[in-house]
């Protein structure tokens, strides 16, 4: 009698970085607060630790072959040995024309080419879609060192930044995610409405959507209150290295590409209506200098903005929106 052992497949070791975003102008970011992982290669695919996942700030649990990650608001169930993953997103926004807060809740299905798997005795997902959904700004692989880098705000080497906004992340490898979408983000927002991929043709990555639950409520917000309830643009709801390159100067740690501006145009008095929301009871709001920016003097005002970029008061026909201050120590 033969005795036959079925051996476990094993794979090749893989490196990984995860980075935090640098600034410069170069291909990629400059790599900061890194920390350097051992992943898997299969199948040509790089494949990262679940658990590794919580250096970008997610905290993972298990239940026997589903997998969870749940990184700001955001929870992405992962099934052992599919290539299929879900995420929802849940928030809550405030309906000024009634004056009620409702909850929103997104729900989408994701691909990876590799399937959630283990791997002698370790879970293992692959990292693009993993550090997409999970709201890197960027994933790229690094020829010269062989090394495939994962590049998010929250990367603090091995203790993840502190950021507790709730965010919406979506791209191309979520199912119904294209600037044709009708899913509604927000009660006068679609995916078609924030999400543009018309520049996919001019980069090497694929472009993400993340907006902070905040930013969307302030949208609604503006729009009600300065924009007459009508139709409302909203622009770089989007991220991409490729177009923006750049975390420092006028762009403020580039807030856009954070998930935490947006810029607005259609009406030629919402700038000044919010800038005179801003002053309260003062002739200016509060001069942020450091970055060319306006805070508000106000904390209950209509817009629930923080900060907007300076512009002459008069005849802009565009808003450069925050809710967020600028990053502060531990923080992202």
């Amino acid at each position: 009698m033969f005795l036959q052992c079925a051996l476990a497949v094993d794979y090749p070791d893989f490196a990984i970085k995860f980075s935090n975003i640098g600034g410069g102008t170069s291909a990629l970011p400059t790599e900061s607060n890194t920390i350097s992982l051992t992943g898997k290669a299969v199948n040509g695919s790089a494949m990262v630790r679940l658990s590794d996942l919580a250096y970008l700030g997610a905290t993972i649990s298990v239940s026997s072959n589903t997998w969870y990650v749940t990184i700001n608001g955001q929870t992405i169930v992962y099934t052992k040995d599919s290539t299929y993953f879900t995420t929802t997103t849940t928030y809550d926004l405030y309906d000024p024309s009634s004056g009620s807060t409702n909850s929103y809740a997104i729900f989408k299905y994701g691909y990876s080419s590799v399937a959630a798997q283990e791997i002698n005795g370790t879970r293992y997902v692959q990292l693009t879609t993993a550090a997409n959904q999970c709201g890197s700004l960027l994933v790229a692989y690094n020829s010269g060192t062989n090394t495939t880098l994962a590049y998010h705000f929250r990367v603090n080497s091995s203790s993840p930044y502190t950021d507790n906004n709730i965010y919406i992340v979506g791209g191309p490898w979520l199912t119904n995610w294209s600037s044709s979408s009708t899913t509604q983000l927000a009660p006068h927002f679609q995916i078609s409405e924030l999400w543009d991929d018309s520049d996919d043709a001019n980069t090497s990555y694929e472009l993400q959507l993340k907006m902070a639950a905040s930013q969307l409520n302030c949208a609604e917000r503006i729009r009600y209150y300065y924009n007459n309830a009508s139709s409302m643009t909203l622009t770089s709801g989007f991220r991409g290295w490729d177009t923006n390159r750049s975390t420092t100067g006028s762009w403020a740690k580039s807030f856009h590409m954070r998930g935490r501006a947006w810029d607005a145009s259609n009406t030629n008095s919402i700038y000044s209506d919010v800038y005179t929301e801003f002053c309260g009871s003062y002739s200016t709001p509060i001069n942020n200098s450091t970055y060319g920016y306006w805070t508000t003097r106000v904390t209950n005002g209509n817009s629930a903005a923080y900060e907007i970029e300076k512009m002459p008061v008069n005849g802009v026909t565009w808003l450069h929106v925050m809710t967020q201050p600028a990053a502060a120590a531990g923080t992202c």
